[in-house]
């Protein structure tokens, strides 16, 4: 039987077969087992099958054919659809507590932290629905050369993702519901991690600038967790105070033969929404090719390490860690920690600008 030698290759590791064998099964009497289809979808995925129906192909008679042997789309899709996530949800936290065991999650330029990323996408949208969880919206669009309003159906997930590796390592993601924002359905995602992982888990959270949020930045610090997230107009107040701070010469200069790093460190900054400081590290990379620079501002809450490299393989919050190598515009970023003091009971933060040398100050990134 085909079905018989599909082996995962680390399973000496994980023991991956075993554990998908002991899900629970939400088919009776199938014609093909549980774990058969677990491993097309899982080795689909892995190989970037974009479909159900190429993963049919390939494995009645492509990449997957002798590991995993004939199934239709439908047998997939019918499989999934019974099948708990929960379970699916256990076996991801399983093995990335191995990966972390392991050694695999920490980094160089992370500084030996494990640094985890949130972020929302919409990964679906079409006139018909699909399924019964389908969010819906109206739009306007043009048909035959006329403009119409119709019910548009799509799906949106908030995915977190460990990020301090060489490669992304998935942790879980969450579909959106029916009337529920972003920022809260990342929240309720993030409630399950810290129950399954717990909360030292991960070292640092990073997301957008939808996620500097009062409320959820305070949700964030009850889980145990630790954040650095973009700062953008959505927090103008704090943006403003920042930029004020920042106006100055930066207080570190970083040369190289292709670009220049310009830093800027706030240890404290006013932010009147959460009625607390944070800590606010800003960049600016310019490249020696002429092109004009962009922008980019974000907040955090660790304490300033002595290291830092020029970027994360993640493009939010601006981790700097610098190596040279060509860089095809410049940046400007800020981030903003979150220090948990309440303002008032903290003086106002010294300029940017200060006389302090440049070498005895705190490096850009405070996260």
């Amino acid at each position: 039987m085909l079905f018989a030698s599909t082996k995962l290759p680390h399973d000496k590791v994980f023991d991956f077969s075993r554990r998908v064998e002991q899900m629970p099964k939400g088919r009776q009497a199938p014609q093909h087992p549980w774990p058969k289809v677990f491993d097309a979808v899982f080795l689909g995925a892995a190989t970037q099958i974009p479909s159900l129906l190429q993963i049919e192909a390939e494995c009645r008679r492509g990449a997957l054919a002798k590991r995993i042997g004939p199934v239709s789309d439908d047998t997939i899709g019918y499989a999934l659809q019974r099948q708990s996530p929960e379970p699916v949800f256990t076996l991801t936290c399983e093995v990335a507590r191995r990966l972390k065991r392991n050694g695999v999650l920490r980094s160089d330029w992370s500084r030996g932290l494990v640094v985890a990323a949130v972020d929302g996408i919409e990964i679906c949208r079409s006139f018909l629905r699909c399924c019964n969880a389908c969010l819906q919206r109206e739009v306007q669009h043009k048909v035959r050369g006329e403009l119409r309003t119709d019910i548009q159906y799509y799906h949106r997930i908030v995915a977190a993702v460990i990020v301090s590796t060489p490669f992304p390592v998935p942790l879980g993601i969450r579909f959106q519901k029916q009337g529920e924002a972003e920022v809260p359905c990342a929240l309720a995602l993030w409630k399950d991690l810290v129950d399954q992982l717990g909360p030292r888990f991960v070292d640092l959270l990073v997301g957008d600038a939808i996620y500097l949020q009062a409320p959820f930045v305070k949700q964030v610090e009850r889980l145990g967790l630790d954040w650095a997230f973009t700062l953008k107009e959505n927090q103008p107040e704090l943006l403003r105070e920042a930029q004020r701070f920042t106006g100055g010469p930066p207080a570190t200069v970083q040369s190289g033969p292709k670009q220049e790093l310009r830093c800027w460190h706030l240890p404290q900054v006013d932010w009147p929404v959460a009625d607390r400081w944070v800590r606010v590290s800003k960049r600016f990379a310019s490249t020696t090719n002429g092109q004009s620079p962009s922008a980019r501002m974000a907040s955090s809450s660790r304490k300033a390490r002595p290291t830092w490299r020029w970027r994360a393989p993640t493009s939010t919050p601006p981790i700097l860690n610098w190596v040279p190598f060509p860089q095809p515009s410049s940046i400007n970023s800020a981030a903003a920690d979150g220090a948990s003091t309440r303002r008032s009971f903290r003086p106002s933060p010294p300029p940017a600008t200060s006389n302090i040398s440049p070498s005895t100050k705190a490096p850009p990134w405070s996260c």
